[in-house]
């Protein structure tokens, strides 16, 4: 009677016969259909193991092989101590970076970012720090953006600004108060008028003119705060970063005058100046104010006249020490001697007329409106009551 194991070894001849025959079409074949399938499994897995233990022998020999960050701009993380650094691949040096908020702004979006260990920083040189210092970590995505109005505001020491008007009333006027930014949330506002302007002064004693929401700097050199009247007001002193929320503007200054003091043409049969101001008279309408350069009359706005007419080298050079003012001449010495280049001397940024000057009660502070949109931020000078 035959056995379990013979019965097996039955059935695996069987087996092989059959499986020769499908394969090699010789059911008797001495050589196994599936050896060389076996054989390429074992070689496999030995060559495997060997080419793992070599890896792992030269990883002991020289840690710290993972350079492909090196290729271009990457944010690098060290993986054992999580620092962060940037790597421009320009100078060869890896620099802290402080927030990941930094490394965008300077890698861009698409920075990349390598995951290393210490070994493979071994060896490279680590620069100066870089990045904004307080910036946030997790940036928010495109839709959690408030959109509302910010107001950057300038109060007194004591919580409520000072009264600016006039002579200074205590200490609080002679420094600045605390800034403070309101960002999104609605603030009780009163805008300041298109044609006022609020005197301020910044840290470094610049005096400006907030204008429509811009800071337009007063020049020392030629007196543009008395030329333009705001000699009696006390200057509001505000922080740099009240002034930095402002859109910088042109200064308050005249216009330049080649030549100034130099003779002039006759006009209305009298002789002029170079540098001096005339006022023309139109039919039916108001007066226009010249400035003679040395190649004709350009037009100016009351603003540029007034520039004009109060600085000292005006009166020094073109008026000859006398007290400088505008003198009336008919049309047609403006047709006569119009400059061939006639556009106005004055900045288009600057107000046509001086700003009536603006003074900030006590219990109002100063402020930046900035209000954002597709077209571009929007910026505004209003009182917010406090």
């Amino acid at each position: 009677m035959q056995s379990k194991r013979d019965q097996v070894h039955a059935h695996s001849f069987m087996m092989g016969r059959l499986s020769s025959g499908l394969l090699m079409a010789d059911p008797d074949a001495p050589e196994s259909p599936l050896g060389r399938t076996t054989r390429g499994v074992v070689f496999g897995v030995l060559a495997t193991v060997l080419i793992g233990a070599g890896a792992v022998v030269y990883g002991l020999l020289r840690p710290g092989g993972n350079d492909g960050w090196r290729d271009g701009e990457h944010l690098v993380v060290n993986r054992d101590t999580g620092a962060r650094y940037l790597w421009t691949g320009t100078d060869g040096v890896l620099h802290p970076v402080r927030n990941y908020a930094s490394a965008r702004l300077i890698g861009g979006s698409d920075l990349p970012t390598a995951d290393v260990r210490t070994p493979s920083l071994r060896d490279v040189p680590v620069g100066a720090p870089v990045g904004i210092p307080g910036a946030p970590d997790a940036v928010p995505d495109p839709g959690r953006l408030d959109d509302g109005t910010w107001h950057l505001c300038v109060t007194g020491p004591g919580g409520a600004l000072p009264d600016t008007s006039g002579a200074v009333a205590d200490t609080g006027v002679d420094k600045p108060g605390a800034t403070t930014l309101v960002a999104g949330a609605p603030v009780d506002s009163r805008a300041v008028g298109a044609d006022r302007g609020v005197l301020v002064r910044g840290p470094d004693d610049t005096e400006y003119l907030v204008w429509r929401g811009s800071r337009l700097p007063l020049d020392r050199a030629s007196d543009a705060r008395t030329a333009l009247g705001y000699g009696a007001e006390q200057p509001m002193p505000v922080s740099a970063a009240f002034l930095d929320a402002l859109a910088p503007g042109p200064a308050l200054k005249p216009p330049a005058v080649p030549g100034r003091g130099g003779k002039g043409p006759d006009l209305g049969g009298e002789p002029t100046r170079i540098g001096q101001l005339f006022k023309v008279s139109v039919p039916g309408g108001g007066s226009t104010y010249h400035l003679l350069r040395e190649d004709g009359l350009v037009p100016l706005t009351r603003l540029g006249a007034a520039l004009v007419l109060g600085d000292p080298a005006t009166q020094k050079e073109a008026y000859q020490g006398s007290s400088p003012e505008a003198r009336t001449v008919g049309a047609d010495a403006l047709r006569e001697h119009r400059a061939q280049d006639a556009g106005t001397a004055s900045s288009a940024d600057l107000p046509d007329a001086p700003p009536v000057p603006q003074s900030a009660p006590r219990g109002s502070a100063l402020c930046a409106q900035v209000d954002g949109g597709d077209g571009g931020a929007r910026i505004r000078s209003v009182l917010v009551p406090l």
